[in-house]
């Protein structure tokens, strides 16, 4: 099953132990065929695949947070500047 929607990333911050998790997943439409009365209909559901959950401690999280506030940042410059 293919994703219809675009992949998504939460983050979740516990305050009582300091962690941080960023849990990745895939949301798409699952297609079920219902006959009644002599018609069929197409029902679809989106549904939530979670792929991945990351756990890290605050000090982790905003180091790589910064870093990927410079590679966008850098990115964006070789945008305005081709």
């Amino acid at each position: 099953m293919k994703p219809v929607y675009c992949n998504t990333a939460s983050i979740t911050n516990n305050n009582k132990t300091g962690e941080v998790c960023l849990s990745f997943s895939q949301v798409y439409n699952e297609h079920k065929m219902s006959v009644s009365g002599g018609s069929m209909t197409d029902v679809s559901m989106p549904v939530v695949s979670e792929e991945a959950c990351v756990v890290m401690s605050r000090g982790s999280f905003l180091a790589l947070k910064k870093l990927v506030d410079e590679i966008a940042g850098q990115i964006q410059k070789q945008q305005q500047n081709p």
